[in-house]
């Protein structure tokens, strides 16, 4: 068999995986962190959650954290100053739960983000993860013209799909010596059988077809024939409603 490198769908479901695991998320939260004594910034704040809205909103919530520079310094003035450690986060502080050790607060790093995006989900356990999917610290700032490069870094972290497969019992298969006897007064009467449920613990398998380069490529070997490609696969399991849901 012919021995083919990673397909881009691959390599970015890979990528995916090395940050979320096997299970994915259907829903999260971006904290959208941003200097808002830094000018221009809300601009550019403000100009981003339109896009993330626009484009992601039926999986993450947007929320705004807003941080000063001022502040910033006159903190790291004082605890210079005075030798005060920085402690952890408050949580009754925080614009949304963000749990000890995902985050340096930007009030503790030495240098102060002017705009950061941070994805929070709670993985199959029901606990909080995160990460960072973009972060530029002081004294330099994106500008409005810079918003579509940002989100285009933002978007390949959403690009999984769910899938929902609703399983259903298919009708008996009639065997060979189940045809009725007609014409002999012999009827193989058999009740109809209704029940279509299908219960938890089915296994179910989906084999994808992804491109894999482009045919109008002239370069050898960068667009295989089909029969060397093979399928990528995603498996799930049925719960007790029968319905396999697959990411």
């Amino acid at each position: 068999r012919m021995a083919l490198p990673k397909g881009p769908a691959q390599e970015h479901l890979e990528r995916l995986d090395a940050v979320f695991g096997p299970e994915y998320f259907e829903h999260g939260r971006l904290v959208v962190t941003v200097a808002r004594d830094v000018a221009g910034m809300m601009k550019v704040a403000h100009k981003l959650q339109g896009k993330l809205n626009q484009n992601l909103g039926s999986v993450v919530e947007v929320i705004f954290e807003h941080i000063k520079h001022e502040l910033w310094g006159k903190l790291h003035e004082a605890a210079g100053n005075v030798g005060l450690s920085k402690g952890p986060e408050m949580p009754e502080c925080q614009v949304t739960q963000i749990p000890e050790g995902i985050r340096l607060n930007p009030y503790q790093r030495d240098q102060m983000p002017t705009l950061e995006v941070l994805l929070l989900w709670e993985d199959s356990r029901r606990i909080t993860r995160g990460q960072c999917l973009y972060t530029m610290a002081h004294p330099e700032c994106p500008t409005v013209d810079q918003v579509d490069q940002i989100f285009a870094e933002i978007e390949p972290y959403f690009a999984k799909r769910w899938v929902w497969v609703q399983l259903r019992m298919g009708p008996a298969v009639k065997g060979a010596f189940e045809d009725d006897l007609t014409g002999e007064g012999l009827t193989a009467a058999r009740p109809p059988d209704d029940d279509s449920y299908v219960g938890a613990g089915v296994g179910v398998t989906i084999l994808a077809c992804h491109a894999y380069g482009f045919a109008r490529e002239q370069a050898e070997g960068s667009a295989p024939h089909v029969r060397h490609c093979q399928p990528l696969v995603f498996r799930g399991i049925s719960d007790d409603a029968g319905v396999a849901r697959i990411c």
